[in-house]
C-alpha cells in the first residue's frame, strides 16, 4: 500500500514540476517577446516608413535657375515619379542644410546664398517638403579631386 502511494506522489510531482516548468518556459518566451522582439519589429517599420517617405521627398536634377534663397531644377530622379522631367523651384532658408560634397556651408538657422555656390548645370540633390527644401547637395568639384589622389595612396 504504501509503495503504491510513494509511486503515485512521484507521479504527481513529477506532473507538477512538468507543468511548472511549461508555465517557466511559456512565460518567459511571452516576456521575451513583449519586452525584446515586439519592440523590435516596431522600430524596423517605423524606419521603414521613415526611410520610404524620406525617399519620395528627395528631387535630383541640373540646375537651369539660382537665386540667393531658392534654386530651380530640371527634375532627372524623383522619388515620386510624377514629378520627372518637371522644371521645380525649392525655397531656401536658414533652416535650409545646405551641403557640398561632405562639407556644410551653413550653421544652424544661417541662411546661404546660394548663388556664391551654385550655378546652372550642376547636378543638385534636394530633400523637399513641397516647395520648401529642407537639405541641398551636390558633388562639389574640390571633393571629386580629392577622391582620386586617396586612391592613389
Amino acid at each position: 500500500m504504501m509503495k503504491r502511494s510513494v509511486a503515485v506522489i512521484m507521479k504527481k510531482i513529477a506532473v507538477y514540476l512538468l507543468v511548472f516548468a511549461v508555465g517557466v518556459f511559456l512565460g518567459g518566451s511571452g516576456v521575451y517577446y513583449a519586452k525584446i522582439r515586439a519592440p523590435e519589429k516596431k522600430a524596423r517599420d517605423a524606419a521603414q516608413k521613415q526611410m520610404e517617405q524620406m525617399q519620395r521627398m528627395v528631387r535630383t536634377g541640373m540646375v537651369t535657375d539660382v537665386a540667393p534663397d531658392s534654386v530651380t531644377l530640371n527634375i532627372d530622379k524623383s522619388g515620386d515619379e510624377s514629378l520627372i522631367g518637371r522644371k521645380l523651384t525649392f525655397k531656401v532658408d536658414k533652416m535650409t542644410t545646405v551641403q557640398a560634397g561632405i562639407d556644410i556651408l551653413n550653421s544652424p538657422a544661417e541662411a546661404v546664398d546660394l548663388t556664391k555656390h551654385l550655378g546652372p548645370g550642376i547636378t543638385v540633390d534636394v530633400l523637399a517638403e513641397g516647395e520648401k527644401a529642407l537639405a541641398v547637395h551636390w558633388e562639389a568639384p574640390e571633393a571629386k579631386m580629392r577622391e582620386p589622389a586617396k586612391e592613389k595612396m
